[in-house]
């Protein structure tokens, strides 16, 4: 229930009177305020916004109707408000309610949010994923045509181009599925303890054959007996994305090198470094924001949606670790995430 409030602003004595329930959305206490010590509670960019509204309430009794942010005297919360206001021409005075409407706020933004990322993966599915399909059919139809009369390295070639776009395709419509399952809270969050090297094994499988057709090497230089307490599938997603990406944007005969290391805090911080292209600090910057567009392409001008690390990045937080990335261009780039130990895990359960 958002809490309602009533005021009166006496213009002879410039003074607020306020109700119990506005009191308590202010967090004031004592009945009355002279007019400049209530103003200090508005958030000063607001300020000028409600000093208009008053000037025309009294001056052309236009309509008083704002909303506006305060700060709880006594808790120091922001708070959302809604005022509308009459102005009494006899009494010189100002009737006034306001309305907390912080929670409807929070709702707006929440919507708001659901619908950026309604329009990202409509984005996505309308054009990033029409594009594989157009290869698609380009490469079946010269196929089919002339199957016939190509020699057998041609139909190699063709084939390995096709088997490239369908890997791509079907990695986007993993990422697609992934990410609209944990939208809608499907994806059970199921950790355990697990070696990191066989999950790294696994990721790298996955990306395997299109490692081979651009030479790249994917090293582990990860110690054999390290455990993580994380779900395997979530964390085999983030590596899969994250050496899919550093493939896409190194260069053939390049290399990818992936370690981890314990950090003081017992999460484990894994790194995936390439000797691929780099990016500029203002790419970097939107990496993990839904909406933003990189606008990048791989080495052999494979298609980047950005959903995979937005993906990486909801999985790495469910296991309340971070993941960030450092990159110079013409040198490469370094992707970091951390996942918890199973002694930190089990020291929280048993803080608890």
């Amino acid at each position: 229930m958002q809490a309602l409030g009533n005021w009166e602003l006496r213009l002879d004595t410039k003074t607020i009177y306020a109700s119990d329930s506005a009191e308590k959305i202010y967090g004031l206490y004592g009945g009355q305020l002279e007019l400049a010590a209530a103003q200090q509670y508005t958030l000063p960019q607001y300020r000028p916004l409600l000093d208009n509204a008053l000037k025309e309430l009294i001056e052309n009794e236009a309509s008083y109707n704002v909303e506006f942010k305060i700060k709880n005297a006594e808790t120091g919360d922001i708070i959302d408000i809604h005022s509308i206001a009459e102005y009494d021409i006899d009494k010189k005075t100002i009737f006034g309610v306001i309305q907390d409407i912080t929670e409807r706020k929070q709702i707006q933004e929440a919507l708001e949010k659901l619908n950026s990322e309604k329009d990202k993966l409509f984005s996505i599915i309308a054009h990033d994923l029409r594009s594989p399909f157009h290869g698609l059919l380009g490469l079946t139809e010269i196929m089919a045509a002339n199957s016939s009369e190509m020699a057998s390295e041609e139909i190699s070639k063709f084939s390995c181009v096709l088997y490239e776009s369908v890997a791509n395709l079907y990695r986007l419509l993993e990422n697609l599925l992934e990410w609209a399952q944990i939208r809608k809270d499907f994806t059970i969050y199921t950790p355990s303890e697990i070696f990191l090297t066989d999950v790294f094994a696994q990721s790298r499988e996955d990306i395997k054959q299109i490692a081979i057709q651009k030479a790249i090497a994917i090293e582990n230089e990860i110690t054999n007996n390290l455990k993580i307490f994380a779900d395997e599938k979530m964390i085999n997603s983030v590596l899969r994305n994250l050496l899919s990406n550093a493939v896409k944007f190194t260069k053939t005969g390049g290399r990818v090198t992936c370690k981890a290391r314990e950090t003081e805090e017992q999460m484990i911080e894994v790194s995936i470094a390439d000797t691929g292209v780099g990016m500029p600090s203002d790419i970097i910057r939107k990496l993990f924001i839904l909406g933003e567009d990189v606008g990048m392409r791989g080495t052999e001008n494979e298609p980047s949606t950005g959903l995979g690390l937005l993906l990486c990045k909801e999985f790495v937080e469910k296991h309340g670790g971070k993941i960030w990335a450092e990159s110079i261009e013409d040198i490469g780039s370094t992707f970091y995430f951390t996942v918890p130990t199973l002694s930190s895990s089990t020291a929280e359960i048993n803080g608890k």
